[in-house]
C-alpha cells in the first residue's frame, strides 16, 4: 500500500507487529555488546546504515542475535533494563519514518493517563471504554443533525421575520428602509435576515442591530441601490468608537457598547433619506 506520495505506507498492523516484537526482545534481556571495528569491516557486517562519519572506527552496539547499528549514544547493558516501550505516534518524514514512543516507567505512567482519560470518556457517554468510538460518532452524528436542523429553522425564522419586517416598512420613491435592533440575536442571525430582507424587494435598506451578546451593526442594500453600505459602515463606526466595514451591498461592525444604538440607526436611516 502507497501513501499520497506514492511511497510505502505503515499499516496499523504493522506497527503493532514492530511495537510486539520490541517488547518480545526486552522480555528476552537479551545482552546488548559494544564493539569497535574499522569502517572497511564495518561495511561487510551487513548493517542497514553506515554513518557519514570520516573516523577509521565505528562503534557498534550489538543486540545479540537481532539487530547490529553504529551508535554513539548510550545505551543498557541487557534489553531487559528496558522494561517495555510503546509507541505513541507514526508520521512520515521526507523518504523515513518518524516514531516518538515512552519506555520504562513513563510507558506504563502513559498507559495509565491514557486509560484514565478514556475510563472518564466512557462515563459520559454511559458506555464502555471500547464502546467510546461508536458513541463518539454517534454523538457527532447526532451534532451534526442538530446543526443542520437548527440552520435550517433560522434560515425560515428570517425568512419570515423579513416578510414582517418589510409589510410594516413604509416606502418612499421606491424605497424601503427597514430599521430594527435585536437582542438575543448573534451576528450570523442579523446577517441572514439582512440578506433575507433585501431579497424579498429591489428597493430595500435594511439597517440592523444586536445588542447581545456582542453589540454589532449590519447594513445592506438590495442589489442595484446607490449607496455604499462599506463606505457608511465605516464613517458609523468612527462616530461609534468600534471598528467594521464590507462590501457596496453588504457591511457589518462592531461597537464598544450598545448605548445609544438604536439612536445611531436612525441617525444613518435619516441621511439614506436625505
Amino acid at each position: 500500500m502507497l501513501d499520497r506520495s506514492g511511497h510505502a505506507a505503515l499499516t496499523k498492523e504493522q506497527i503493532e507487529s514492530a511495537e510486539r516484537l520490541a517488547n518480545e526482545i526486552i522480555l528476552e534481556n537479551r545482552t546488548v555488546d559494544i564493539r569497535f571495528v574499522s569502517r572497511d569491516e564495518a561495511g561487510k557486517l551487513g548493517l542497514r546504515k553506515l554513518p557519514p562519519t570520516e573516523r577509521d572506527e565505528l562503534r557498534l552496539i550489538d543486540i545479540r542475535d537481532f539487530d547490529l547499528t553504529a551508535c554513539g549514544g548510550t545505551h543498557v547493558a541487557q534489553t531487559g533494563q528496558i522494561a517495555s516501550i510503546l509507541l505513541r505516534k507514526i508520521e512520515k518524514v521526507r523518504q523515513g519514518w518518524r516514531v516518538e514512543f515512552v519506555a520504562g516507567l513513563r510507558a506504563v505512567a502513559t498507559a495509565r493517563r491514557d486509560f484514565t482519560t478514556l475510563s472518564e470518556t466512557a462515563a459520559l457517554f454511559s458506555a464502555h471504554i471500547y464502546d467510546v468510538p461508536q458513541s463518539a460518532r454517534k454523538a457527532l452524528d447526532e451534532i451534526k443533525l442538530l446543526r443542520k436542523q437548527h440552520e435550517q429553522s433560522q434560515e425560515e425564522l428570517a425568512a419570515a421575520y423579513a416578510a414582517v419586517l418589510l409589510a410594516d416598512a413604509p416606502e418612499a420613491n421606491g424605497l424601503q428602509i427597514v430599521v430594527r435592533t435585536l437582542s438575543g440575536r448573534d451576528l450570523g442571525f442579523v446577517k441572514l435576515l439582512a440578506q433575507k430582507l433585501t431579497r424579498l424587494s429591489p428597493g430595500v435598506v435594511a439597517l440592523l442591530a444586536t445588542t447581545s451578546p456582542q453589540p454589532s451593526l449590519v447594513f445592506a442594500q438590495s442589489a442595484g441601490q446607490p449607496f455604499d453600505m462599506g463606505a457608511l459602515m465605516k464613517q458609523t463606526m468612527t462616530k461609534s468608537g468600534g471598528r467594521g466595514g464590507g462590501s457596496k451591498d453588504l457591511a457589518q461592525g462592531g461597537i464598544p457598547n450598545a448605548d445609544g444604538i438604536e439612536a445611531t440607526l436612525k441617525a444613518v436611516a435619516a441621511t439614506l433619506r436625505g
